[in-house]
């Protein structure tokens, strides 16, 4: 009896230290049965999902998930009851009784009882909202980019231009003005004006004045 006794005082501090472990975490720890109904879980567990421990013993996954992560879910434990093998970031959704829909991202590996055989899935649940948060803000930023560049238009290559006129010959085989062609194949706008040189050139008693006046000198 003492023997027996003593089996049994390891037996609880050990199942007590487990649980403590399992407590402290913050990812949710979960266990059900072959049929998806919850038979062990932590604190993070029922903050998660907001049901109390009563609420959540014995309740089935598909309580707490809509058809298609049902589907999913069920997927999922039919391939590693099949193979054996455990699944690791499976992404899905689950629904609290408060917040609503929580995307989370999970493991799932496969319990055996003392003889070997299938007994349950256990497995850790995160909750990745601001993960999918901030992959949505990256995902709209690259479109928003991608659509910036569509509609940037540059120039490149050698472009033909008149040595005398300037005017630049386009892929048609067209002579253009350079402001032409520019706006065509840019962004660019224009707004006129003229050098010094050229207002020497064609108008040079206005260019004497400007250039007697300090007022107008340019």
């Amino acid at each position: 009896m003492t023997e027996q006794r003593r089996t049994e005082d390891a037996l609880r501090e050990s199942e007590a230290r487990y649980r403590n472990i399992l407590d402290n975490m913050e990812e949710a720890y979960y266990e059900v049965d072959l049929r998806g109904n919850m038979t062990f879980f932590n604190t993070a567990a029922v903050t998660s999902l907001g049901y109390t421990d009563d609420e959540m013993m014995g309740m089935n996954f598909r309580q707490y998930v809509n058809k298609k992560n049902a589907d999913k879910v069920s997927e999922a434990y039919s391939k590693v009851f099949l193979t054996g093998d455990s699944v690791k970031a499976f992404e899905w959704e689950l629904i609290s009784k408060e917040s609503g829909k929580i995307p989370v991202e999970s493991s799932i590996s496969l319990m055996r009882d003392t003889k070997g055989n299938p007994a349950g899935f256990k497995g850790i649940i995160r909750d990745i909202t601001e993960r999918k948060r901030a992959e949505g803000e990256r995902e709209k930023l690259i479109r928003e980019l991608q659509q910036a560049l569509k509609n940037v238009k540059a120039l490149s290559g050698l472009l033909p231009i008149c040595a005398s006129c300037k005017k630049i010959r386009d892929d048609e085989g067209y002579w253009k003005q350079i402001e032409s062609y520019i706006s065509d194949h840019s962004e660019a706008e224009f707004s006129h004006g003229i050098c010094p040189d050229c207002l020497r050139k064609l108008y040079p008693d206005v260019y004497k004045k400007m250039q007697q006046d300090d007022s107008l000198k340019i």
